[in-house]
């Protein structure tokens, strides 16, 4: 399950380190959800990333792309120890060249 909190702008969240890797592991433990905080933006990236990947995939479907994306958004907002990312994605065969 994936909890989406969407807000007009990053730049609007008064406190970000309020939505710390603790907040994360709290809110998964009492959910057993995943929760992302995206502004307008960053949720239109993420539709336009789970496109490119559905189209690329044979099985895969834009739901199932869409999932995997915000899979590994919550991976990248771990390691960032926040939940207030922005993220851009990049194909491997665009990054390779």
């Amino acid at each position: 399950m994936h909890a989406i909190i969407l807000i007009p702008e990053f730049d609007l969240v008064q406190n970000p380190r309020k939505y710390d890797l603790a907040f994360v592991r709290e809110f998964m433990s009492a959910t057993k959800g995943f929760i992302h905080l995206l502004d307008v933006s960053e949720l239109l990236r993420v539709v336009q990333s789970a496109e490119m990947i559905a189209e690329r995939g044979e099985r895969t479907t834009r739901l199932m792309a869409f999932d995997f994306y915000l899979m590994e958004r919550a991976k990248f907002s771990a390691k960032r120890g926040t939940l207030c990312v922005e993220i851009l994605f990049r194909r491997p065969d665009d990054v390779a060249k």
